[in-house]
């Protein structure tokens, strides 16, 4: 659940194999803080995995998504030296479902 924090996703490729230490480890270079409700998505190369960087005051979660169904794929496109860019609530729900509308 997000509480009043934003979503971002990376637009730069990363090791899905990465643990949740590195990833954070991500954020925070990028000036984002999943523990005060910042939301991270990263999605693989291949565009079959996503992994959702999201935390509270409690602690942080690393979730993550394998797709399988033939028509459904990670809507994340890497951009060679991308960034981190804000998304909305509404695209958070179209990427974590994997099909194009």
């Amino acid at each position: 659940m997000i509480h009043g924090g934003r979503v971002f996703v990376a637009e730069f490729s990363v090791d899905l194999r990465f643990g949740i230490n590195r990833l954070i480890g991500f954020a925070f270079q990028s000036g984002l803080d999943p523990k005060n409700g910042d939301v991270i998505l990263f999605g693989g190369r291949n565009r079959k995995r996503l992994k959702v960087l999201h935390g509270d005051d409690t602690g942080v979660w690393l979730s993550g998504k394998t797709f399988f169904a033939e028509d459904a794929h990670c809507l994340i496109k890497s951009i060679a030296n991308g960034t981190l860019r804000e998304i909305s609530i509404s695209d958070l729900a179209s990427i974590i479902d994997g099909r194009k509308k």
